[in-house]
């Protein structure tokens, strides 16, 4: 095995992702899944959580850097929160939402798989933006098996959060691989202790094996205030060229409807007025624009922070040697094989591992995931 020399200084430029990498396109994956396949008994229905996944579609980055990309503050965020109407705050998260959302959308496999993050590995980044105010985000590992990611974004000038516990679960379905996010999703406006609980659609990768491989979201994304009493369900259209729809309740009346495609655009129709206006835009999703996240440098970062633990890949994937790609993320994972096999008989992370960032909420998800809460929490007092 060649053994790769690091020099995180002058090897800090594999970060900028507005640069693309050398990874040709995969229009689809029928040898790479064939390979999978043979030797790991891969068929439909298989649960692809502890599968390791091949070097050629893997993403440069790890999950928890790219949650802090998909938790992204835009600028129409940067507000007063507390002059605004309910339905114009309402909107202003529906249309953040939809906009995250729109990351996904894209033809071929190539980078599409982010690196699955070791137990106790954190992510953190921030975003200083031009009304000079900056928003911050922080992650962590807090559980391997289940895979679950605790997240967390604010901005204290305007009042604003967004916390994450995320559970993805992925499922194997022939010529498919669909990935539902189980957990919890909330944005506050925290002066008004008003809360946004965000449930995502799911993603599916189609047409593994033949024809033309895309990523797309299929079934139904709502966005609820009990505070307000509004409601908005979205339907995902499947192989329909992005296609969505639905609508925004409030007090259990329709007031607005969407239609458009991931791809392009949003639109929103007043119920009351029959106005239709241009509400989420494609260009404006965060895979187009590569925000500014502000990231501690590589050499200034402990072992377990993300883009430490992988550098070494990640410089491999940005050369496109995937041999020596697949090489350093064995080793990552072997490593953490090996501190496994040292702990006790009866370890599991709930009563032996602690997470330095989060703590439990003491409670689960509707279908199950344990939930957390980051420990310095932006609360009305900061404010």
């Amino acid at each position: 095995k060649k053994i790769m020399v690091v020099d995180y200084k002058k090897e800090e430029y594999i970060y900028d992702y507005s640069k693309p990498a050398k990874i040709p396109r995969i229009s689809n994956g029928y040898s790479m899944l064939t390979t999978v396949m043979s030797s790991i008994a891969l068929s439909p229905g298989t649960t692809m959580t502890q599968i390791s996944c091949p070097a050629a579609i893997l993403k440069r980055q790890s999950v928890l850097e790219m949650y802090g990309v998909l938790s992204s503050p835009a600028d129409y965020l940067l507000c007063d929160w507390t002059k605004l109407s309910d339905e114009e705050r309402f909107l202003k998260v529906l249309r953040w939402a939809l906009e995250i959302q729109m990351y996904f959308p894209q033809t071929g496999i190539q980078d599409v798989k982010p690196y699955n993050p070791i137990i106790g590995e954190t992510f953190s980044c921030s975003w200083e933006h031009k009304d000079g105010s900056t928003s911050t985000y922080v992650s962590e590992q807090v559980c391997h098996h289940p895979p679950i990611s605790g997240c967390y974004m604010e901005n204290r000038q305007h009042g604003f959060s967004y916390e994450r516990t995320v559970e993805p679960r992925t499922t194997f379905h022939g010529n498919s691989i669909g990935s539902t996010v189980e957990g919890e999703n909330i944005f506050t406006v925290v002066p008004l202790d008003e809360e946004y609980i965000i449930t995502p659609p799911d993603v599916n990768m189609r047409n593994l094996m033949w024809l033309s491989s895309y990523l797309e979201q299929n079934g139904e994304m709502t966005v609820e205030c009990k505070k307000t009493n509004m409601t908005a369900k979205l339907i995902f259209e499947e192989k329909n060229n992005y296609g969505m729809s639905g609508s925004v309740f409030k007090n259990n009346k329709k007031i607005y409807s969407l239609k458009g495609n991931m791809n392009k655009v949003v639109q929103l129709r007043d119920s009351s007025t029959k106005k239709t206006s241009d509400f989420a835009f494609y260009k404006n999703n965060v895979r187009t624009l590569h925000p500014s996240m502000k990231v501690k440098k590589v050499d200034e970062q402990d072992e377990n922070e993300s883009r430490r633990v992988w550098h070494k890949l990640t410089k491999a994937l940005y050369d496109n040697n995937l041999d020596i790609a697949s090489v350093e993320k064995s080793i990552v994972e072997e490593k953490q094989r090996a501190l496994r096999k040292e702990r006790p008989n009866d370890w599991s992370w709930e009563t032996h591992w602690k997470p330095k960032l989060f703590s439990s909420k003491g409670r689960k998800s509707v279908n199950g995931t344990p939930l957390f809460v980051y420990n310095q929490k932006l609360t009305k007092k900061d404010m």
